[in-house]
């Protein structure tokens, strides 16, 4: 009598349709599927959108905007330690302009050292660039220091800035619905696109390397200086191969291999 109570009791159970009948190990990789299903689709929509919008910006709204993104940015940490470096730099600049449109009637694209040892330079939405005193101090080459500068102004002509923040705004937004307000929801979740962001900047990274090596054959006919400049960092760095998957920048081998293959 109790057997067949039991019986009857273990078959109401697994009948019941509020008793899952997945494993939680299945339920959970079924929820992280969808949820880097979504995180992906964001990220497609979030760059094609702001890609739209900041490439179709006037040349007066993008200067007022790149002016406010960068007010009061770097001042206190400007040094005169490489005067010549910058003069040099300062003479390359009008010719890198010269070559493209998209760098006329713009930024000034005034050009300052700060006082850093690492190897680095930058440029900021309103266009100044910045090098670091380490990279000054290990780089004199006249076409090395042209790519360098290339390089920087290649974003500035991408409008790379503008549109990093644009593509931020929007996942943001996005994400604060999906998640609404969870804290441990949204940790995921921004741990997810964050892959995506990796992976956009390494392409942002290779198309300004890009437009650097073409303004190297424009001015030299050959882009020894880009090639001489990837080795150099290449052993400076001397990190291996799967660090840069967690890096804003591809690895320098990969770098390397893109350049020598384009002109």
């Amino acid at each position: 009598m109790n057997n067949d109570l039991e019986e009857k009791q273990y078959r109401l159970i697994d009948n019941n349709v509020n008793v899952g009948k997945r494993s939680d190990g299945k339920e959970f990789l079924i929820l992280l599927a969808g949820l880097m299903a979504i995180c992906i689709a964001i990220y497609i929509f979030s760059d094609f959108f702001a890609g739209i919008v900041i490439d179709n910006m006037s040349d007066k709204a993008q200067v007022k905007l790149e002016n406010v993104l960068s007010f009061g940015s770097m001042d206190s940490s400007k040094t005169n330690k490489h005067p010549n470096a910058i003069k040099t730099l300062e003479e390359i600049k009008p010719k890198i302009v010269a070559l493209d449109k998209k760098l006329q009637n713009k930024s000034a694209f005034n050009i300052s050292e700060i006082d850093k040892n690492e190897i680095n330079a930058f440029v900021l939405p309103n266009g100044n660039i910045y090098f670091t005193s380490g990279l000054l101090d290990r780089v004199d080459d006249k076409e090395i220091l042209t790519f360098i500068l290339a390089h920087e102004m290649g974003h500035y002509a991408n409008r790379d800035h503008l549109k990093a923040i644009g593509r931020e705004l929007i996942i943001s937004t996005m994400m604060s619905f999906i998640t609404f307000g969870h804290k441990d929801m949204a940790s995921v979740v921004n741990g997810m696109t964050g892959i995506n962001q990796i992976h956009h900047s390494h392409r942002q990274e290779e198309n300004a390397d890009l437009y650097a090596n073409r303004v190297l054959y424009k001015l030299y006919g050959n882009n020894n200086a880009a090639v001489k400049f990837f080795k150099f960092l290449k052993k400076e760095e001397n990190l291996p191969e799967f660090v840069y998957y967690i890096s804003t920048h591809p690895s320098n081998e990969r770098r390397l291999r893109l350049i020598k293959r384009r002109k």
